[in-house]
């Protein structure tokens, strides 16, 4: 008698916990601006941090100072371009993505007579 009492209690449990669980469902909704800025963030991203390319830094520091190396190596290499990058706290100048790490070894040689700060990015 225990035995079936047992079994009848138990199987009304298991009944009722699936009848009474709970679900649920998200469903996020953006806004198609906010989509349009968030696909421009990772086309960008995209450009700017491609994997697999050697870049040389310049710089680091406050922006006066990083305009200032940015203007200098523009006109000391017409050929290349600096480009400016904020990553909290400071400012920093880099150049190039070089496919091959002996191509980036030979500017930076070039580059650091003027620059004798500079480094190479590994990826």
């Amino acid at each position: 008698m225990k035995k079936v009492f047992y079994l009848i209690v138990l199987s009304n449990m298991l009944f009722f916990t699936n009848t009474w669980s709970q679900e649920a469902t998200l469903d996020i909704r953006i806004e198609s601006k906010l989509q349009k800025i968030i696909d421009i963030k990772k086309k960008v991203n995209q450009n700017t941090f491609t994997s697999g390319q050697f870049t040389i830094q310049l710089f680091y520091g406050n922006i006066l100072q990083a305009n200032n190396v940015v203007s200098e190596f523009n006109a000391a290499f017409p050929g290349q371009r600096a480009e400016l990058f904020f990553e909290t706290p400071n400012y920093k100048v880099r150049v190039g993505k070089y496919t091959s790490r002996l191509e980036a070894t030979k500017n930076l040689q070039l580059i650091k007579q003027k620059f004798p700060a500079a480094f190479l990015l590994v990826p």
